[in-house]
């Protein structure tokens, strides 16, 4: 069976990134490089047959955040309507 191999940036402090990587859902290791090197990093990583994942903690977090941002839009476009719908007139 192939490993399945993946890897993961976030940034490490100002100026570099950490880039972890896995096998089969197991950290393997994480370096930190330069932000301008990210980029040749990462390809070389991907030509060793990794692809970019995604932690599941971020997509939940991020999850969370689209619907506390759609509760937002709602509130917002109710506000629009009341506004639009009533509006004060001066003389």
């Amino acid at each position: 069976m192939k490993d399945k191999k993946q890897y993961y940036t976030k940034e490490a402090y100002l100026g570099n990134t950490e880039i972890i990587t896995f096998v089969n859902g197991k950290e393997e290791f994480s370096d930190i490089v330069s932000d301008y090197n990210v980029e040749g990093y990462t390809e070389c990583l991907r030509t060793m047959g990794y692809v970019y994942g995604y932690p599941v903690v971020d997509i939940e977090a991020k999850k969370k955040r689209i619907e506390e941002l759609e509760k937002e839009l709602e509130y917002a476009k109710q506000d629009y309507e009341d506004a639009h719908n009533n509006p004060i007139k001066n003389n």
